[in-house]
């Protein structure tokens, strides 16, 4: 049985959860990055993993969340919209909308992805064969030194489906990391239950304490400088590009 779900393909779905409704910058999703909005600069870069069968951008069904989904329709997106404070039900149902058997999942506060990483964690989750792995690079998760933003979170329907019979195993609703993992205590959560696991960032790229995601104004500036001096050289700029980039410009990556 186990076999046979993880060699079967079209199943690996990237799910990239927007909102307009963000506390801290709001509207940040459709904030703009060289003439493009934030939302299509990520899907320009994830596009470019080779071990994802299809993205789908899943967001609150609310009114303030109307011109978000126009824009997604028009530019040719999957769509889903879901609740907007239950993260694991949303997820829940976009999976089970697009027949998605492990889900990959990506804020829409991450405008750097990079595509190689997100395809080395879907790698690294899939050869382990564990059907209650909860797999990042998405941030620096116990000794893997990711960068915060560049990666992603992979897991699989029947661990969403195991947290919605089992309302007692829900730690957070809104927060769909955290009924995996604490990030706080840096530790394993409803570990009874679910196993974590993560791969180790490449020592090139290794700087954990570097924060490449936005929830403020000021990490929107920095994320937009980096755009307008790497894109306009190489619409495929890579975290290398990024960290020499920074080293240019004296920024402290440690």
């Amino acid at each position: 049985m186990k076999k046979r779900i993880f060699n079967k393909k079209g199943k690996v779905g990237m799910i990239i959860q927007a909102r307009m409704s963000s506390t801290r910058l709001p509207g940040k999703t459709l904030k703009n990055f060289l003439g493009k909005p934030m939302i299509f600069r990520i899907l320009e870069r994830v596009k470019r993993c080779k071990k994802l069968d299809k993205i789908i951008v899943a967001i609150p069904k609310s009114k303030k969340d109307d011109i978000l989904y126009d824009y997604l329709k028009s530019i040719k997106v999957n769509v889903f919209r879901g609740p907007e404070n239950n993260l694991i039900k949303r997820f829940y149902l976009t999976a089970k909308k697009f027949n998605l058997k492990f889900i990959v999942r990506l804020p829409a506060d991450n405008p750097l992805p990079d595509w190689n990483e997100i395809d080395r964690l879907i790698k690294f989750h899939l050869k382990k064969k564990d059907l209650n792995l909860f797999s990042s690079n998405l941030q620096p998760l116990g000794s893997s030194n990711y960068i915060d933003g560049i990666g992603a979170e992979m897991f699989n329907i029947q661990m969403l489906e195991k947290l919605i019979k089992n309302p007692k195993l829900q730690k957070n609703k809104e927060h769909l990391t955290l009924n995996f993992f604490n990030i706080k205590n840096n530790k394993s959560a409803n570990s009874r239950h679910f196993n974590v696991g993560y791969p180790i960032s490449p020592k090139l790229i290794a700087y954990p304490k570097l924060v490449l995601d936005v929830n403020f104004k000021k990490q929107f500036k920095f994320i937009k400088k980096i755009y307008e001096n790497l894109y306009v050289k190489n619409k495929k700029f890579s975290t290398r590009d990024v960290i020499k980039f920074l080293k240019k410009t004296k920024y402290k990556l440690a």
